[in-house]
């Protein structure tokens, strides 16, 4: 017999599982080929045998617990790139994009009951929604994806901001110096100043 099928059948003449005519041509051959004779007490020595499976399967273990690993960031990872595109989209859609200055007309006028508002309204006839983290540093100007605003109003697409002025005794309007609010856009920043637009409506007053 080859080398070969010596090494194939090895296993099963351990186990007393050929017959005898192959049981003498594997002794005949295994007195004679040292090679194969090594091999053979090899892969039938229980204790090597065991010694090769408890590192393979130690090495398995590593390698799940690697791929474990990659599975576990690879998730993570997902779930975080997820979470920010979500926000993105809802940060969008809730507050809406940024707009140009010169996209926005800015009207103002003076009502019976001593209010100034300032009228802000976008050119393109959309929805304008102001935002801010702090009312009283400044206003953000946004194109809202709404179709108009919740409370509606008179004119639910423009946003409208109002000055309350005081009288004096003598019944001429009080504007105090913090009547100011600044409006940022997505080109600059523009400061509404309440004693100019008083200014420009003709309106008497006092600081």
């Amino acid at each position: 017999m080859k080398c070969e099928v010596i090494k194939d059948l090895a296993p099963l003449y351990k186990d007393k599982l050929t017959c005898d005519v192959t049981n003498t041509e594997i002794e005949n051959h295994l007195s004679k080929c040292t090679n194969c004779n090594s091999y053979y007490k090899a892969v039938t020595d229980d204790n090597v045998f065991v010694e090769r499976v408890n590192i393979a399967d130690i090495n398995g273990v590593k390698i799940l617990k690697k791929v474990r690993k990659k599975h576990f960031l690879a998730i993570i990872i997902s779930i975080v790139l997820t979470a920010i595109l979500i926000f993105s989209v809802v940060y969008i859609s809730t507050l809406g994009t940024l707009v140009n200055s010169n996209d926005v007309d800015i009207v103002y006028h003076i009502t019976d009951d001593d209010y100034i508002y300032v009228e802000f309204i976008l050119t393109n006839g959309e929805v304008l929604a102001m935002t801010s983290s702090n009312w009283d540093s400044y206003m953000t100007a946004r194109q809202s994806n709404k179709k108009k605003f919740d409370d509606g109003g008179i004119y639910p697409k423009r946003f409208t901001y109002g000055f309350h002025l005081n009288k004096n005794e003598d019944g001429v309007y009080i504007i105090n110096s913090d009547y100011v609010r600044d409006v940022k856009f997505a080109d600059k920043t523009i400061t509404i100043d309440c004693k100019e637009i008083a200014d420009e409506l003709g309106i008497d007053y006092v600081v």
